[in-house]
């Protein structure tokens, strides 16, 4: 695949509450390499955040305090929401799960209200896909993180 002629940007949007660190940053460590050979840029809402690094289970945000490092509700609740809005493609990853993610679902919903297409890495019996205004926020419904970046990459194409 050719890389894109201009820079573009993806957000990587997915669950952090109740992962551990690698959980939540391996796939996204995958997707940024696989973009960035693309040429495009990627948002994490962890970066920044490696003093988790050593968190079984990542707790909500003000559980996981850490001096001098804002990981606090608020500042999560802008700094995502500014990624997610400013993206020009969403992946999310949408592990099969009992509850879906409370900040995952809002960040579903900002890439909805701003016409951004999102690519649902999900299975088709996830929590995700059972809800009605979920599946239909989801532009795009795929099974593997490869197929998310190829699909990503195709919808920036000129």
């Amino acid at each position: 695949m050719n890389t894109i002629s201009r820079q573009f940007n993806c957000y990587l949007a997915g669950p952090i509450t109740g992962f551990s660190y690698q959980d939540v940053t391996g796939w996204r460590e995958k997707a940024v390499r696989m973009l960035g050979k693309l040429g495009i840029s990627a948002y994490s809402p962890m970066r920044g955040k490696e003093q988790l690094a050593g968190f079984a289970e990542i707790g909500h945000s003000d559980d996981n305090q850490t001096e001098g490092i804002p990981v606090n509700a608020r500042g999560v609740m802008v700094r995502d929401h500014f990624d997610c809005t400013r993206a020009d493609v969403v992946i999310a990853y949408l592990p099969k799960c009992e509850w879906p993610s409370l900040g995952t679902v809002m960040e579903v919903a900002w890439a909805y209200d701003r016409k951004i297409p999102l690519v649902a890495v999900t299975p088709i019996d996830s929590c995700y896909c059972k809800h009605p205004m979920l599946s239909e926020a989801m532009d795009y419904r795929v099974d593997t993180i490869e197929q998310a970046v190829t699909l990503a990459a195709s919808l920036l194409q000129p």
